[in-house]
């Protein structure tokens, strides 16, 4: 099309990767907004001040504003003293009056930079004060950064700033009894766990060793050498120059055949590592190769002088078998948690952390459904009179809509069911979203699978939690025991009913677990999902009623 000299396009986007093909690249100037490590550092830093030190943060924000405004007073005077020379008539050195300007123009200007020059000295001074809080920020944009890496796992497992920013807030809240160095190490420690049981209850929990493994390797950098890592992930052995085929010639004839080229390696990639091993002394190793738990009978003298990190090499290269264990063991005891897996989770304990203006995404695997959990909670919270469902398609795209607006003007709750079967949509109801003016009291809940057209703006935007069989029969016990709570188990007060609903949980969570070790435990995967627990405890309910 024809357009006119001075016309101008601009486009906006809040996708942080979009999506520009190189044709249209090459015309575009991109200008990136989106966060950065110092920048983060910053605002976390402010954030920090804020709290900690209120009036550190007052003088320094009002310096730094005095010194923008002085700034802005130079470039104007600046701006001023070139219009009068450019407006001067005959001779400058004659006009009395330009002449006057030009001088008081200097004199201003000289107060101006004698002032910045002040402002500076003074905010070096903070800044000083403010380097004690400087460790922690670095420390949270870092944490920040390593989150959102996760996003490349899965496309729905995404995180936002101001989310971010919140649960920092939280971490400074807690209980502060430390001081000095020894307080910044424990808000540290706490912003991690905080942050760790956030992230991990948004996570599948074939994803969780991953993430922790992702968190040590970031933040603990003194754990893990980098040659060591590289080891661990593989991309030494394109470093190994002699010939890998002969590699069992020059081990321990102990050790077995399949065994010697990973062992091969780690001679190769770590000869200082391998010479301290002593594999040539069978004895001493015999009780590692045939222990059940190797990852805690490594030979006496060795048991010390290896870091935890280098203990779950040599389980990598001699026994893995044993290597989730041996990295579930390092992970724990690095970042030091008692388990990868969150604790059960119910909707009702989730609710407090809800707000009217931040969707909760429930993220389903198939069989999992906590339709049921949310219309009882709803009933609980808001009646059921306030409380709209909708399973998504195509000719539901209008009413869906409109049943947003109200519910938001209102103050309802709405759940959206089945999101991943309407992704062409998800950018429209994001927009539409943002656009509102909630009620306080209102609550979107979306529930959707994994899917790779799933909106990442819109993951973002949300308060993510995972929906699937928890991890261990104990915690999918812990988990129906936290969905049906004690006033359910203990009605009516009959013994015998709260041991039939043991039972049934038990069942529940026994073939739930069991499906992991398919073709070992069964041949097929049987199903038994929260609809089928439902339905096993209204069955009890009306047997007891009879009895």
């Amino acid at each position: 099309i024809d357009y006119h000299d001075s016309f101008q396009l601009f486009l906006t986007t809040r996708n942080s990767e979009p999506d520009i093909s190189p044709d249209v690249a090459a015309t575009v100037t991109c200008v990136n907004f989106s966060t950065t490590w110092a920048g983060l550092t910053g605002q976390l830093l402010a954030c920090a001040l804020r709290q900690e030190r209120p009036e550190l943060e007052q003088r320094r924000s009002e310096l730094l504003r005095q010194e923008e405004e002085l700034k802005l007073k130079l470039d104007q005077l600046q701006e001023i003293l070139l219009q009068k020379l450019a407006n001067a008539q005959g001779d400058i050195l004659q006009n009395k009056d330009l002449l006057a300007s030009l001088n008081e123009t200097k004199a201003s200007s000289a107060a101006i930079y004698e002032s910045l020059s002040e402002s500076s000295h003074l905010q070096a001074d903070l800044n000083k004060e403010c380097d004690v809080y400087r460790p922690l920020a670095e420390f949270g944009s870092t944490l920040y950064f390593v989150i959102i890496d996760l996003r490349k796992v899965n496309n729905i497992y995404q995180f936002s700033v101001n989310a971010f920013m919140r649960l920092f807030q939280k971490a400074l809240n807690g209980p502060q009894e430390e001081l000095g160095d020894m307080r910044t190490k424990g808000q540290q420690k706490r912003l991690q766990h905080v942050i760790y049981q956030y992230v991990s209850r948004s996570l599948f929990k074939a994803d969780r060793l991953m993430f922790a493994l992702h968190l040590v390797n970031k933040l603990y950098l003194q754990q893990i050498h980098e040659s060591e890592w590289e080891v661990f992930i593989g991309q030494a052995i394109s470093n190994i120059k002699s010939d890998a085929s002969k590699a069992s010639d020059s081990l321990p004839n102990w050790i077995e055949e399949e065994r010697a080229f990973d062992v091969f390696v780690l001679k190769s990639a770590l000869p200082e590592l391998y010479s301290q091993l002593q594999l040539d002394d069978r004895g001493s190793w015999s009780g590692f190769s045939r222990s059940g738990e190797c990852e805690d009978s490594f030979p006496v003298q060795l048991a010390r002088k290896l870091s935890p990190f280098q203990k779950v090499l040599v389980v990598q290269a001699l026994r893995p078998d044993r290597l989730h264990s041996a990295l579930l063991h390092f992970a724990l005891q690095t970042l030091g948690l008692r388990d990868l897996s969150p604790s059960a989770l119910s909707l009702k304990q989730l609710l407090p952390e809800t707000l009217a203006t931040e969707p909760v995404l429930l993220v389903i695997s198939p069989g999992a459904d906590p339709s049921e959990e949310l219309r009882a909670l709803a009933h609980v919270t808001v009646g059921d009179q306030h409380y709209y469902e909708m399973a998504m398609s195509q000719d539901q795209v209008t009413a869906a809509l409109d049943y947003l607006h109200a519910a938001a003007r209102q103050g309802d709750w709405l759940c959206l069911k089945n999101l991943h079967l309407m992704t062409y949509w998800l950018p429209a109801l994001e927009k539409e979203f943002k656009s509102l003016q909630p009620h306080e009291n209102f609550r979107l809940w979306l529930t959707a699978e994994v899917h790779p057209k799933f909106s990442a703006i819109l993951a973002q935007s949300c308060l993510k939690v995972t929906y699937e069989s928890p991890q261990g029969v104990k915690k999918n016990l812990q988990r129906t025991y936290a969905s049906w709570g004690p006033e359910f188990i203990s009605s009516n007060g009959q013994g015998d009913r709260a041991k039939a609903l043991f039972a049934l949980a038990w069942f529940h969570a026994v073939v739930q677990e069991r499906r992991t070790f398919i073709p070992q435990g069964w041949a097929k995967f049987y199903e038994f999902s929260d609809a089928d627990l439902r339905a096993g405890a209204e069955v009890l309910q009306k047997l007891f009623k009879k009895g």
